[in-house]
């Protein structure tokens, strides 16, 4: 089981509801995760497991429809001290001073995120001097509009953007799509976050620019000493960037470990179909096997194993009616699997 000692980021028992018309929708069920400086977790999964629900917790940046359970604990651990974030007041002072400042984020579509009636360069400068107290203590120096114009030259240069000092004056929908990406990597670092929150960042992307922003997100990791918490579908993508990762599977945490062992030695039934449904040149006459079947929705989650529906190797009055428990496969690893013996009431 991941060690959890010195985490940057820990999360305790996380989950998340949301209120529907269609009745409560148990998005995130009791999830617990570390994250270390320096280091990559990488989280994988389906549409629907709720990937992008835990990590939007960790910064808040949830709909007002839905609500973070009580007992839930997301603590970041800071230069000033310790905070759980799921504590903060929503749309407080300090939230918005994590936000950006000590946690970057990058989204998956770079038009939803950038204002399509502001030029890159003004959204960078705004960003830049909104946590201006933070940049101050990372780097040293004051930061005036002229100095946050200069910053975010040199972080679009950073991530390779070609001419930086002309794009910094173009509006969003003037770059191609690789060009937005490379802004808001740029927009995310502009301010030196110790953690960064990248989620599905390369999945409108081409094969080839795809491979560069993976390249660029390790190489400016290691320059800063940041802790990233990487969201993908893509197993591919895990094995190239995450040291660690963490499989879910609508809402839960089915099997965690080092990424090389998981991907090696999959353990539960479901990272198993995960990675059996990649391509393989050295098998590119096999057809694709895909997992089996649909994910449930969370409004008609199923009794025991919320996997149980769509494994291949379910015991029936088992998996059927009693939800696992995380089995310890070693030191670093866990699965949440009957295979294993593992089970909670």
């Amino acid at each position: 089981m991941t060690a959890n000692g010195g985490a940057l980021l820990e999360i305790t028992d996380l989950g998340v509801s949301f209120t529907t018309d269609e009745g409560m929708v148990r998005a995130v069920d009791g999830v617990s995760l570390a994250v270390h400086p320096g280091r990559t977790l990488g989280i994988v999964g389906e549409s629907g497991s709720g990937k992008s629900v835990a990590t939007k917790a960790v910064i808040r940046l949830l709909p007002a429809n839905a609500r973070i359970d009580g007992g839930s604990r997301i603590l970041l651990r800071r230069a000033e001290g310790e905070i759980d974030i799921a504590r903060l007041p929503a749309g407080g002072r300090e939230l918005r001073r994590l936000r950006g400042g000590d946690i970057g984020m990058i989204f998956q579509e770079p038009m939803a995120s950038f204002s399509p009636v502001y030029t890159i360069g003004n959204q960078m400068i705004e960003a830049i001097l909104a946590h201006r107290d933070h940049l101050d203590r990372r780097l040293g120096r004051r930061f005036d509009r002229r100095a946050a114009r200069d910053h975010a030259i040199r972080m679009l240069e950073r991530v390779g953007m070609s001419n930086a000092r002309l794009r910094i004056d173009q509006y969003p929908h003037e770059l191609s799509g690789g060009m937005r990406q490379r802004a808001m990597i740029a927009l995310a670092l502009s301010t030196h976050p110790s953690l960064l929150i990248a989620d599905e960042p390369t999945t409108a992307l081409d094969v080839t620019i795809q491979a560069q922003i993976l390249d660029l997100m390790l190489e400016l990791q290691r320059e800063l000493g940041m802790a990233m918490l990487f969201i993908t579908h893509d197993m591919g993508v895990i094995a190239r960037i995450a040291e660690e990762v963490a499989v879910m599977y609508l809402g839960r945490i089915v099997e965690r470990g080092p990424t090389r062992e998981v991907i090696r030695d999959p353990a539960h039934p479901y990272t198993r179909g995960l990675l059996a449904a990649l391509p393989r040149v050295e098998t590119s006459r096999r057809r694709l096997t895909p997992v089996p079947g649909d994910i449930p929705s969370p409004l008609q989650r199923p009794a025991g194993c919320p996997f149980h529906t769509r494994c291949p190797r379910r015991m029936p009055g088992l998996c059927d009616r009693e939800v696992p428990a995380d089995t310890a496969l070693d030191a670093r690893r866990s699965v949440a699997c009957h295979l294993f013996g593992g089970r909670a009431s």
